[in-house]
């Protein structure tokens, strides 16, 4: 490499790493003034613990109370356990499975839908069940068709109560996980605008950020095609403010090794570079011009 093609390189390096130092010292800037984006913490509160336990005792209550019927109806002994297990087991089951697929922001909506059907049947089991025990109890006959709506409703009530609340319970298990999508989710979006806005500010702003090189007296005036030194795609700029100027490159390269002559023989260039902030090909350069003397 040409002495030429070295200090042209110095120059490259110089300026590469007084650009990063504006970079960095502009981005802090701007985010003491523009707040990065934080991820929202999201856990299950205490209420929601309520919530899951209240629904696994109705989901065990109703299975239970339907199961009674269940394994009656398919003959009892094992083939009404087994009936059992088919037909109430399979209302969680299902219920799970289908609220796990489709677990979502509008399906946690939904089931408030749910869970307000669900409500309202069990009110409407429950009046119809204490009505028909006061009449009985105070000795007024109630109607068969009235008894056997009252029946039918309770019936009914069980395996409709199991499929509800199991899967409300699922989604209220899952609530917490898909609230922490969602805000992974915005999270992503709001970083990215924000990295959007810096990069945008920074464009508008680099020029009067850049960093001034001076170019020593030793270097040529000219590149070997004749084109003024100064005029290599260097940034016109001003200070930083709150940085003093740090020393030019070669200086600080030639006082280090002064100090730590050693260094010139068994140091790593890229060590020393990244010490000093200043380009790596430029410490090698001087490591390798000056190796032997």
């Amino acid at each position: 490499m040409s002495e030429e093609s070295r200090e042209i390189t110095q120059v490259y390096d110089d300026y590469a790493t007084r650009h990063e130092a504006a970079y960095t010292v502009f981005r802090r800037t701007y985010e003491l003034e523009n707040a990065r984006p934080n991820v929202e913490t999201v856990s299950r509160d205490v209420v929601s613990l309520i919530i899951v336990l209240a629904l696994t005792t109705v989901s065990i209550a109703s299975i239970v109370v339907s199961g009674s019927r269940t394994v009656e109806e398919f003959g009892g002994g094992s083939i009404g356990a087994v009936a059992f297990v088919m037909i109430e087991g399979g209302i969680m089951a299902y219920g799970f499975f289908i609220a796990r697929r489709n677990a979502n922001k509008q399906r946690l909506q939904q089931t408030v839908k749910w869970a307000m059907a669900g409500l309202v049947l069990t009110v409407m089991v429950g009046l119809g069940a204490n009505a028909d025990a006061v009449l009985r109890g105070h000795g007024i006959t109630v109607p068969k068709e009235i008894n056997i709506v009252i029946n039918l409703l309770v019936a009914l009530s069980a395996p409709a109560l199991a499929f509800i609340s199991s899967d409300v319970l699922a989604i209220e298990l899952m609530a917490t996980e898909i609230r922490r999508r969602e805000a992974a989710i915005e999270f992503s979006e709001r970083t990215r605008e924000w990295q959007k806005a810096l990069n945008t500010a920074w464009s508008k702003q680099q020029r009067s950020w850049g960093a001034k090189i001076e170019i020593s007296k030793s270097v040529s005036n000219t590149l070997s095609n004749g084109i003024p030194i100064e005029n290599v795609g260097i940034l016109p700029s001003k200070s930083i403010a709150g940085h003093k100027k740090a020393p030019d490159a070669s200086k600080r390269i030639e006082q280090y090794f002064q100090e730590n002559p050693m260094e010139i023989s068994n140091g790593n260039a890229l060590e020393i570079a990244e010490l000093l902030g200043v380009g790596k090909s430029s410490v090698y350069n001087y490591m390798k011009v000056h190796r032997g003397q």
